[in-house]
């Protein structure tokens, strides 16, 4: 590869996958707040530390795969203080510090004294965050990490957010129309599917431009298409949008308006196991050649 700073092996996996379910977590978090605060309240609750917690965790992984230690990294952004790695670490820490601070507050203030600005300036950090993961794909210059991957990150780390969620809540939700008792409820299905769709949209359009540009490029895809991981992707993929999109369907004809259990349960883990197996797979591709 180009750049020397990085190794590009499971700890730049662990950091792509892990702070990108956190920010994701943390987004739908705030979506649940607005939408439906009162209703939502102990899972918005439990979700709002995972954001600060897991982009930590995350960046922990991103130090551990330093080549030369973080000195190296200390030189490189003080000759490259413009540089999207400078910059994705500045939001990070953004991040890290607004996030904390409405962690303090909730503790001390109670739920009641959210301030709703505030988290919805933190929330646009979060994707800012996802789409950071992108860009430090971009900065290693590769032929076959192209800017396809920018939407790939950030529609990877909400839809990991949105079935974090789903898997978290004590009971699955997902129904149409208003809940009579107190107010609308969110619909997951609804969220996830387009998402989901978009995702696999966004990784046709990558694997295209692959198979037409330079040499290199074609080989990757082959090499791509001649992984089992991929496959796997495929397969754990395919679930994930196909049960989303069965009860999105069955709630339009109104055959049933909520979620079964096991079949929340199954869609929510395809997804966050989708995710890591694509971000997984995208490392290794860059690696592999």
């Amino acid at each position: 590869m180009e750049n020397t700073l990085f190794n590009w092996d499971w700890r730049m996996v662990a950091h792509l996958y892990i702070g990108g379910l956190a920010v994701g977590l943390f987004a739908f978090a705030v979506l649940l707040f607005h939408l439906n605060g009162d209703r939502y309240r102990t899972l918005v609750c439990k979700l709002l530390p995972l954001g600060p917690i897991g982009v930590a965790i995350g960046l922990i992984f991103l130090l551990m795969g330093l080549k030369e230690g973080p000195g190296t990294l200390v030189a490189f952004l003080q000759q490259n203080p413009g540089s999207d790695i400078t910059i994705g670490l500045l939001l990070q820490i953004a991040f890290l510090l607004l996030g904390s601070w409405v962690l303090i507050r909730l503790k001390q203030r109670g739920y009641e004294q959210l301030p709703p600005p505030v988290l919805i300036v933190t929330a646009l950090l979060a994707l800012a965050v996802a789409l950071f993961h992108g860009s430090l794909l971009l900065w290693a210059d590769l032929p076959f990490w192209s800017e396809a991957l920018l939407g790939v990150m950030l529609l990877s780390a909400l839809a990991g957010g949105v079935a974090g969620g789903w898997l978290l809540a004590r009971r699955p939700f997902g129904t149409l129309g208003p809940a009579p008792e107190d107010g609308y409820t969110v619909n997951v299905p609804l969220i996830l599917v387009p998402m989901l769709a978009a995702l696999g949209l966004l990784l046709f359009v990558w694997m295209q431009s692959l198979g037409g540009g330079e040499l290199m490029a074609q080989l990757a895809l082959l090499y791509l298409m001649e992984e089992q991981t991929f496959w796997l992707f495929g397969m754990v993929y395919g679930v994930g949008l196909f049960l989303p999109l069965a009860l999105l369907t069955s709630q339009i004809l109104k055959k049933q308006r909520e979620p079964g259990r096991w079949v929340a349960l199954i869609a929510a883990l395809s997804v966050l196991i989708s995710t890591l197996v694509l971000k997984s797979l995208i490392i290794h591709l860059g690696t592999g050649l």
